[in-house]
């Protein structure tokens, strides 16, 4: 009987192995077709494709139909085995960020999003290329950059330890422009960046047209791009009306969080209240009850969409739902993605209460060498320009010291979506929940006075 029972036992354990087997060899198998056709497995291109060809299509659509079950991600409940499998090897971990959604197949699920499927995507080779431009351009950071496939293979290295692009000094996935209190000493301290007077800030037309006037007052310009002197042509951007324009009575701005997981130095773990959403609650409630501003706030957790905490991912999954939110309320004219940075504390006294200070921030989808990126085209690039500038101006003019600089970085986060797109940075890890949230009637008042045309 114990010799039945231990042949049962076994066979159940082998079983259980094959399949884990044939589970872990799909991801793998995915993960090196997507770096395959995106150049960074080009040297074994005859072999990988009988391999791919042969071995896929045996287990994949013969012998397993089971995989085709799990396999399904979409946010549906029986994702989580295939999720399971995922995050119990680390390879498999690493192939299967490989096989995200493609830019390829935004544009053709979301044609909405672009006005030109003729773009150039960037594969991930010459997406490190792009980052290691900007790494050079912005610096030494203690680490040797020697040339691009010595980067590939530290960056490979780097992800297998938890740790995102090691050689930049500014954090590209995760969304953070100032990350010194994790890891990042070289950085220059942005608090020094902040410009104050006592009786507010007021600047003639004739400074602004001045372009070193206006890149040195106004702006902080990232490593990883660079500006064109034609988009920021001050007059342009003033003369244009960023007044809002949709009625009461249907929504007029959409508030969401890319990192709904940003919380502040007090905050309690688990607390959704004393994080970024928490923040993007006041705000809301200023602009409905004391503005009259018709607002949805989209509280989705864009970086926990696997489950677990993923900023890697989190801007594409923001584009789809974000898109979807637009598609089914057209008349929405604003967009703010509200986030906190890193960093050190950024406060400011107004009216006896310490604040916190916002940093707005524009993506230039232009790389370091002045070459504008074709897959991140931006129709609305200069018209989000134009709003992040007037808001701005206008913040400085009513709440000296509150504003920081705006932030100039090479990518898009999704700014392309509405003309009147912000990204705004409050305060960053170390601030208080009070601060963050007292930053919020500042904000609300800067915004109000902007959109309706206030003087």
């Amino acid at each position: 009987m114990k010799r039945y029972r231990y042949k049962a036992e076994r066979l159940f354990f082998m079983t259980l192995w094959t399949i884990i087997l044939i589970l872990s060899f799909t991801v793998l198998i995915k993960g090196i077709n997507v770096l395959g056709n995106n150049g960074l497995a080009k040297s074994s291109e005859s072999l990988k494709e009988k391999f791919i060809t042969v071995l896929s299509n045996y287990v994949l659509e013969t012998h397993s139909p089971l995989l085709h079950y799990v396999e399904d991600t979409n946010g549906d409940a029986k994702g989580y085995a295939f999720n399971g499998i995922i995050h119990s090897f680390p390879i498999n971990e690493y192939v299967a960020r490989a096989d995200t959604v493609t830019e390829r197949q935004y544009i053709e699920n979301n044609p909405m999003l672009y006005t030109s499927n003729d773009n150039i995507l960037m594969g991930p080779k010459e997406y490190l290329s792009l980052i290691l431009q900007g790494a050079k351009a912005a610096g030494s950071t203690g680490t040797d950059v020697k040339n691009e496939n010595n980067y590939e293979e530290e960056a490979v290295a780097a992800e297998s330890q938890g740790i995102s692009n090691p050689m930049l000094p500014i954090d590209i996935i995760n969304g953070e422009f100032y990350m010194e209190d994790e890891g990042t000493s070289n950085v220059e301290d942005y608090s020094k960046q902040a410009v104050s007077s006592a009786n507010g800030e007021h600047y003639t037309l004739a400074q602004l047209e001045n372009k070193h006037f206006l890149y040195n007052n106004f702006y902080i310009i990232d490593g990883t791009t660079s500006v064109n002197d034609a988009i920021f042509d001050a007059e342009k951007m003033l003369s244009m009306d960023m007044t809002l324009k949709a009625k009461t009575d249907k929504p007029q701005i959409l508030i969401y969080h890319t990192h709904s997981q940003e919380a502040f130095s007090d905050s309690r773990e688990g607390a959704e209240d004393e994080t970024v959403v928490g923040v993007g609650n006041v705000l809301v409630n200023i602009l409905e009850k004391d503005y009259g501003y018709n607002v949805v706030h989209d509280k989705t957790k864009y970086d926990m969409m696997g489950g677990y905490l993923d900023r890697n991912l989190a801007y594409n999954y923001a584009a789809d739902g974000v898109s979807k939110i637009l598609k089914k309320n057209p008349t929405i004219e604003v967009i703010i993605d509200l986030h906190r940075d890193g960093g050190n504390k950024r406060v400011v006294t107004i009216n006896g209460e310490k604040v916190a200070n916002v940093m707005l921030f524009n993506g230039l989808s232009r790389n370091s060498k002045g070459e504008d990126i074709g897959y991140l085209y931006n129709p609305n690039l200069q018209a989000n320009l134009a709003f992040s500038l007037q808001l701005q101006l206008k913040g400085r003019e009513l709440f000296p010291g509150y504003m920081y600089k705006n932030y100039l970085k090479g990518f898009r986060f999704n700014l392309h979506l509405r003309k009147k797109s912000i990204l705004a940075e409050v305060g960053t890890i170390n601030n208080t929940v009070a601060e963050e949230k007292n930053s919020m009637k500042y904000l609300a008042e800067v915004l109000h006075q902007v959109l309706s045309g206030e003087n």
